[in-house]
């Protein structure tokens, strides 16, 4: 099996041990916690909030490091420190100890989550990147299904304490798996993304002429049939066959001071930051949000069942949307449905309506990681990822970090959910717009000139 495989494997994992953490199972034990460290539900809640601007900053800080050294010591420092953080939580005495501790655990999330885990896998494939990609997406929506049940059984026989030590030995033995697979690119073992067959020097590859030491290959250039609208286009030395039907560029002259000047990547941004909100805050007030229409904690209980598993078929919908439409034209499909599903979900009342607008909710925010994962890297190149990703996720995660208490905010102002929601629904349609004016340029047209020569990442 191709080398890249295990690598999206533990990001499967990754992604699977830190939004299970920070987002399903917290959500089992937040009453629990509350209820034994007497303080209040805001106070239990504002940890994650703090969490995920430290991740945030700290994903903007060691993005560049990412490019330049790879993510296998990243990773696997993250996955020690997170699971010796939860190991704390389960004996903390005050409420003012879990926000050191989150804190703590903010600072891991570049490495398990929302930097290193795409910068690998943009850099172990290409034209199997969206399987790759929606494959590691997989990992968050298996945490709702699998450990947000698995551990609400061992909350309620031994105590919200045992499930914290449980998720710190998860991270603990995720670490060595990250140490023993993950490597910076294909070429420095001898190999080239995809897994594509090393081939003799008649068909274009040579030994030994990358910094790496790995296969490059030379003379004359290679037709690309790109994933948008833009047609076929051309690009010389990227190290793949001919004939290579990617959607993407493996390999670009564009550095990081050229994308971050770029219209592309501040309306990726922005499309991204503003879909973000409702991402981040939705699926948190769902039972609230049934329960005001009048039904019971069970049906709303049975809301978040079906937005987990409609989610979980959503990776799989937008995986084909993408291999079918290509990435630009996907984007700004996704950014539609999304706002227009949450329109539908703001409105019934009826709990099958409900349950009805609940699953194509479900299926559009399936899309959010997805698209961030796999945007910067089909724009840009892989050699910049980690960077675009860590600056861009940066603005996105302060949005992250806001919107669940925006959103108690606004309930509390006016005692319903429907004016929040339609808002939301509009910055989907405005990211939509976006998107559609986010073209990347052709590969042939040179990026934008810098005025003084930029280095590389």
């Amino acid at each position: 099996m191709y080398r890249g495989w295990w690598i999206v494997l533990t990001a499967f994992l990754t992604q699977f041990a830190s939004s299970g953490a920070s987002g399903w199972v917290f959500g089992v034990l937040l009453l629990s916690m509350q209820e034994d460290l007497d303080t209040t539900r805001s106070a239990i809640v504002g940890v994650l909030v703090f969490e995920r601007l430290v991740g945030g900053l700290a994903g903007a800080l060691l993005g560049p490091y990412v490019d330049r050294h790879g993510t296998r010591v990243l990773t696997t420092l993250s996955a020690v420190v997170a699971g010796l953080c939860l190991f704390g939580l389960a004996a903390v005495q005050e409420a003012w100890q879990p926000y050191v501790l989150w804190a703590i655990f903010g600072l891991t999330l570049p490495g398990l989550s929302t930097v290193a885990p795409v910068a690998a896998i943009s850099s172990w494939f290409v034209r199997q990147r969206t399987r790759a990609i929606v494959t590691y997406t997989f990992g968050g929506a298996m945490a709702g299904l699998v450990l947000a049940p698995v551990m609400a059984v061992i909350a309620d026989v031994s105590g919200w304490r045992t499930v914290w030590l449980v998720m710190g030995a998860v991270f603990l033995a995720i670490a060595p798996l990250a140490w023993a697979t993950i490597r910076r690119t294909p070429e420095d073992v001898g190999l080239l993304p995809d897994g594509e067959d090393v081939r003799d020097e008649s068909q274009g590859y040579t030994r030994g002429h990358t910094p790496e030491g790995g296969y490059t290959q030379r003379g004359g250039l290679t037709q690309e049939r790109t994933g948008t609208q833009e047609g076929s286009r051309t690009q010389e030395g990227i190290g793949r066959p001919s004939g290579y039907a990617g959607g993407a560029e493996e390999d670009s002259d564009w550095t990081v001071g050229e994308a971050l000047r770029s219209r592309a990547f501040w309306l990726l941004t922005a499309g991204f930051t503003l879909t973000m909100l409702p991402a981040s805050s939705i699926y948190i007030h769902m039972t609230s949000y049934v329960q005001n229409k009048g039904y019971s904690l069970e049906e709303g209980a049975a809301a978040v069942s079906v937005y987990g598993l409609a989610a979980v078929f959503g990776r799989l919908v937008w995986g084909f949307v993408v291999g079918r439409l290509g990435l630009h034209r996907s984007l700004v499909a996704w950014a539609v449905l999304y706002g227009v599903s949450i329109w539908l979900y703001a409105l019934p009342g009826a709990i099958w309506a409900i349950y009805a607008t609940t699953v194509l909710l479900g299926i559009a925010v399936a899309g959010s990681l997805q698209f961030r994962a796999q945007a910067f890297p089909d724009y840009f190149g892989r050699n910049i990822v980690g960077s675009l990703i860590g600056y861009s996720s940066g603005v996105a995660t302060l949005a992250g970090a806001a919107a669940p208490l925006l959103v108690a905010f606004a309930f509390d102002r006016t005692g319903e959910y429907t004016g929040i929601f339609l808002v939301f629904g509009a910055c989907c349609m405005a990211a939509g717009v976006g998107f559609v004016f986010s073209t990347p340029r052709r590969v042939g047209t040179p990026p934008p000139a810098p005025s003084l020569p930029a280095e590389r990442g």
